[in-house]
């Protein structure tokens, strides 16, 4: 595989302080019924609805048809620090569908596992989720351990050598009750002879038996006739199970015990996620939606991965990346010699080096969430997305810039074959001073030079084959990648009310919106999704150097949960930012800082006079006899100005000077050079003397004599 999922597509995405009604979760409410709930698989009823112990198991993530089903059981690792981390969500349930599962206490998890023969024995945390909507299924503990890579590495390794992976899940938990006090005890069952119910302790204390003796003293202290006497029809069934209940208690706590060995092999591709790399694994396919919009349609290209929450997403484009700190473009350009030949004088071209950087529209992503809800039915609703999955990419440049255009555009390699998904590509420009005014119209103007092709493996009936898609890169001055925004949410203690903007540049930018998603999740698994929120407050385009603007979300767009669910996320991503400025003045400050003149220029300044002083006589030398020493200023036409003392031990001296592009492309002659000097004369007594800023009578040589003024 040629590319890399280091690369994460990552919108700004914060937590919410309502998140913490969830981690603080506990069910108050005793479970309260006729009977203590000791047997493990009976059902009491109470008011119609039927009740029994709860029971736990791995949770099955559904794939919703788009990725396998899976144990909800899986290893992390975090891509900045490398720290792994082992995920699990434990359902709490009733294996019956019309049975509600009683709430339990006091839950610790452990898990164990045997790597390289050791055993490795990790406590888990658990977060609660809210009530779930369903009858026979109560919440989901989502509990997880951090690991260390020499605790799974033997693991890792026996994987590769088809040694299955094995590890046990200890559950510990106590099930808290509570008697529901009635004067009308429940009826029971007709019988010949009514039983009397009570706790036999010698089974262990909670089984329900029926003791006949009891049943029979009850009976003859009841009736009015001698118990042959069959007139006798009526019993008092409701003194017997108000005797029966004055010896059970009236609350208690039962032990709930759970084990389950869960064995995984390399197959499990979705358990060992990031480690599957090491595995040979099946190639999972590529998949691309065809969306129709108002300015036409266009095409998303997506794929899972080993992991269930994250998929594959190719880039809508190529831009130009943004230098962070100062706001410009990141393009390099200088000017180079070319030799044309023997005998033949030196050209000079303009080299341009731009810096393209994959760009991943907010709209485009949230037409992806919101198609792998529809195709999962709701299964699937967010997830993260990262670039790779692709067996080659390369850059093609388009006909229209190739041949004989490259005379007037400038030339551009036909083919990049690396690509690099988190700082793309470098792409050179390769100009005369003619092609690269006609370059510098395209690219404040914008155009799509090229594109890059990738690879997409995928499988069919016919067996592997390969899709080419194709990604246009623009060169536009006006529409940069990576200009960052700071965004925080605003909240109150139960609802959310939106964010605030803040542009942490030195420079304007212009923002024109902003794609908003709420998520109600839990430890990475997203139980509910809202794309649609709209904004209340009027938007404000233009941001100023750190100006923060206040955007409040419309309130009848945030839709209400379950009863117990909150919104614990937004996810918001700003649209369409760019400079304010005209990309024309953008662009000049770009060459401005260019490298300039290939060929430094250095003009020899000498004082004739000082070379000949020991030549000659004093009458001539009369007027000079004073002078200490000879200033020579010299400015070129940036205005910068070189400074060269002569004196009469050291008579010559020199200025290295180079002109910047901007001065060559203004003037459009590489051997014209301009300058102006002026000559300070010092004397040991009096005053010096300057005289006016001077232009020689040609710069067509190297050098410049000066002569020191007379002292009157």
């Amino acid at each position: 595989m040629a590319t890399t999922d280091k690369f994460i597509i990552k919108p700004q995405q914060f937590m919410l302080a309502s998140s913490v009604k969830f981690m603080n979760m506990v069910f108050l409410n005793p479970n309260r019924l006729y009977d203590e709930p000791s047997d493990p698989d009976r059902a009491y009823v109470v008011n119609g609805a039927k009740y029994g112990q709860p029971k736990f198991r791995i949770k099955t993530r559904s794939g919703g048809g788009i990725t396998p089903d899976s144990d909800a059981f899986w290893f992390t690792k975090d891509e900045k620090d490398g720290k792994i981390k082992l995920n699990a969500i434990i359902e709490i349930y009733r294996p019956e569908a019309d049975v509600h599962p009683l709430s339990p206490t006091n839950t610790a998890i452990l898990l164990t596992f045997q790597s390289g023969g050791k055993q490795v024995v990790k406590p888990l945390t658990i977060t609660q989720s809210p009530m779930i909507n369903a009858v026979n299924i109560l919440q989901d503990l989502h509990v997880e351990t951090a690991v260390e890579w020499d605790e799974i590495k033997d693991l890792i390794v026996g994987l590769t050598q088809d040694t299955p992976a094995m590890f046990t899940i200890s559950i510990d938990s106590e099930l808290s009750w509570e008697r529901i006090k009635t004067d009308t005890p429940a009826t029971p069952q007709p019988q010949t002879r009514p039983p009397v119910i009570i706790r036999d302790h010698r089974t262990g204390g909670g089984v329900i038996r029926s003791n006949p003796f009891l049943a029979r003293t009850a009976m003859l202290r009841t009736a009015a006739m001698p118990i042959g006497d069959l007139r006798m029809t009526t019993v008092r069934t409701d003194l017997i199970a108000a005797a029966a209940l004055a010896n059970q208690p009236m609350s208690g706590k039962i032990a709930l015990k759970y084990t389950d060995i869960k064995q995984y092999t390399k197959e499990n591709t979705s358990v060992f996620g990031v480690f599957s790399d090491q595995f040979e694994v099946k190639e999972l396919t590529w998949k691309n939606q065809s969306l129709a919009k108002n300015t036409g349609n266009y095409t998303i290209n997506y794929r899972p991965t080993s992991s269930p929450d994250v998929f594959y997403f190719l880039p809508q484009e190529f831009r130009i990346n943004v230098n962070e700190y100062s706001g410009e473009p990141r393009i390099s350009i200088a000017m180079v010699p070319s030799v044309e030949g023997a005998g033949q004088p030196a050209t000079y071209r303009i080299k341009n080096s731009i810096q393209l950087v994959p760009y991943f529209n907010p709209k485009a992503k949230k037409d992806l969430f919101t198609t792998l809800d529809k195709e999962s039915k709701g299964v699937i609703k967010y997830c993260d997305l990262r670039m790779g999955g692709y067996s080659a990419a390369k850059f093609v440049l388009r006909d229209a810039y190739a041949g004989d255009n490259a005379v007037f555009r400038g030339k551009v390699p036909d083919k990049i074959d690396k690509i690099d998904p988190v700082s793309g590509f470098t792409l050179t420009v390769d100009c005369s001073l003619e092609s690269f005014d006609f370059f510098k119209k395209e690219i404040t103007s914008g155009f799509s030079i090229g594109d890059i092709e990738f690879e997409l493996p995928y499988e069919d009936a016919q067996g592997p084959k390969t899709l080419i898609q194709s990604v246009p890169v623009y060169l536009d001055i006006r529409k940069l990648a990576g200009i960052p925004v700071d965004i925080a949410v605003t909240e109150t203690e139960s609802e959310i009310k939106g964010f605030a903007l803040t542009n942490p540049n030195k420079f304007k930018i212009k923002v024109g919106g902003v794609e908003v998603t709420l998520l109600s999740e839990i430890k990475g698994t997203i139980y509910d999704a809202d794309y649609e929120i709209g904004i209340q407050s009027p938007w404000v385009e233009e941001f100023a150097p750190n100006q923060t603007e206040q955007v409040t979300l419309k309130t009848g767009d945030i839709a209400e949960l379950g009863e117990g669910s909150f919104w614990t996320r937004l996810v918001a991503e700003p649209l369409s930012i760019s400079l304010t400025e005209d990309p024309d003045v953008i662009l000049s400050r770009v060459i401005d800082y260019a490298t300039g003149d290939p060929e430094v220029w250095e003009l020899q300044i000498s004082c004739p006079l000082f070379e000949r002083w020991a030549d000659l006589d004093a009458e001539t030398l009369k007027p000079y006899q004073q002078i200490s020493r000879v200033e020579v200023e010299v400015q070129n036409g940036a205005s910068n100005t070189f400074t060269v003392n002569l004196t009469k031990t050291n008579h010559t001296g020199s200025v290295k000077m180079a002109r910047s592009i901007s001065q060559i492309l203004k003037s459009q002659q590489l051997t014209e050079r301009t300058y102006k000097y002026r000559i300070g004369t010092h004397y040991i007594l009096d005053d010096s003397k300057w005289t006016e800023w001077l232009t020689p009578e040609t710069t067509a040589g190297n050098f410049l004599s000066v002569r020191p003024q007379k002292l009157v």
